[in-house]
């Protein structure tokens, strides 16, 4: 699994803020990513978040649905959706990317327009995110606004944040218009399935170093073990012990590339009990061997 860039806390909540109090946005303009670097893990947080890829392919997991998007496409991620966000095998794609908290687009949450439209959108729990595409007339027009809005974010002119405000609220706008019952529809019950993972991948994390069963995965979510095998497939696409081992994975890069311990140590640390296992698994996800990973310039 690759490494990490974010850091989430317990409930696997984002723990940056993003932006300021005053200007409540974290702008990634023009970044490029590639699995050496990092991906973005399971996390969730309070923002909304808009992403478009100008470059390359990124591999998006939100709730339970797992999709690619490729060049001129975009993403709107609603607020408190758990989502990955990973760049394909061996491509550096360029992306922009918006997080911002909702009092961002209405100004502050006690107005008309967060009491009308963010607040229900907020709490329409049937949607998680839309992908914009150029599918549709409304949708094309959507993309350019995202083009004026990246921009604007790449600008250095006097009346920047102003630029990047009203393009977001023109993709708000857009989607308000042509998504029927966007800010009318009831809360949707959130499915308790988001939970269980949420509390597997956590005990997961906490406890990775050690002997980890089945029946301990399924434990920390009070499920059958039936009932973690059917949620990892339906969800993440592998078994609860393919999660397992990505993670394990992921942890011992990071050590790799910051420890001094030799790989045999670092494979124990990070819970392998067989070294050459652990070699043959980390060629298979990364392509090289863990000695050449270490040996790379990652200055």
């Amino acid at each position: 699994m690759e490494t990490s860039i974010i850091k989430t806390d317990h409930t696997l909540k984002q723990l940056e803020e993003h932006g300021t109090p005053i200007y409540p946005i974290l702008i990634s303009s023009g970044l490029t990513l590639n699995l050496d670097m990092g991906i973005v893990p399971w996390h969730w947080h309070n923002d909304f978040e808009l992403t478009y890829v100008e470059s390359g392919h990124f591999h998006f997991s939100v709730s339970s649905d797992t999709f690619s998007l490729g060049p001129g496409e975009a993403i709107f991620i609603n607020s408190r959706v758990l989502h990955q966000v990973k760049p394909a095998q061996n491509e550096n794609p360029v992306y922009y990317s918006y997080t911002f908290a909702p009092e961002f687009i209405s100004e502050t949450m006690q107005s008309l327009i967060a009491a009308k439209y963010i607040i229900p959108l907020m709490q329409n729990g049937g949607f998680p995110y839309h992908i914009f595409n150029k599918s549709t007339p409304w949708e094309l027009d959507c993309l350019s606004h995202i083009g004026t809005l990246n921009q604007a974010a790449s600008s250095t002119g006097f009346e920047r944040e102003f630029l990047v405000l009203h393009s977001l609220q023109r993709v708000f706008i857009d989607m308000i218009q042509n998504l029927p019952g966007l800010c009318t529809a009831s809360p949707s019950p959130v499915d308790s399935s988001h939970y269980s993972i949420m509390k597997i991948m956590l005990y997961i994390k906490k406890h990775y170093t050690e002997t980890i069963t089945l029946e301990d995965m399924a434990n920390a979510a009070n499920i059958s073990k039936s009932s973690c095998n059917r949620l990892f497939h339906r969800i993440l696409n592998m078994t609860p012990f393919g999660y397992l081992l990505e993670f394990r994975i992921d942890q011992s890069k990071k050590l790799l590339k910051q420890d001094t311990r030799s790989v045999t140590e670092i494979a124990y640390a990070c819970g392998f009990h067989d070294v050459s296992y652990y070699c043959k698994e980390f060629r298979r996800q990364n392509g090289i061997s863990p000695e050449k990973y270490r040996k790379r310039d990652w200055a």
